[in-house]
């Protein structure tokens, strides 16, 4: 399906945050395969909007970045409006995806303990800094 760019219409946002240079190029270079899918870019204060003209693209970049680059990953729907051919009810889709502003190796705050980052991943892998012990953590338990 061929959307015409200039009238501003999408279906999606994808919003990457704490975004690298890697990850912007990959998002940039999978939507020139498919045809321009993307109908406005926009710079935030922590990252980048792609404004998609496809949901069904919308959903399968989100997979790709997922399992390609660690961070944090959120799909959320908002209702847009009703067709008016067919009574359906449009929806808008929204990808949230947060890059760690860590690295391996850096020493960060994990529920109320210092970890040593070891690993990145969709789960992230570090050691106690006190007890050496194996800690697994996700994004929402960081600070």
């Amino acid at each position: 399906m061929k959307h015409d760019k200039s009238i501003g219409y999408y279906q999606g946002i994808l919003q990457l945050r704490n975004p690298t240079p890697e990850l912007i190029d990959f998002v940039k270079n999978d939507a020139k395969k498919n045809h321009g899918i993307i109908a406005k870019q926009k710079k935030v204060a922590n990252g980048y909007d792609f404004y998609m003209a496809s949901n069904t693209y919308l959903q399968s970049i989100g997979r790709k970045i997922n399992n390609q680059f660690s961070g944090e990953f959120k799909i959320s729907n908002r209702l847009f409006a009703r067709d008016r051919l067919t009574g359906r009810l449009v929806y808008r889709g929204t990808i949230m995806f947060r890059m760690p502003c860590f690295k391996t190796g850096d020493i960060i705050k994990v529920r109320r303990r210092y970890v040593k980052v070891e690993k990145l991943g969709k789960i992230f892998i570090g050691k106690d800094c006190e007890t050496g012990a194996k800690v697994s953590f996700k994004f929402r338990d960081i600070g």
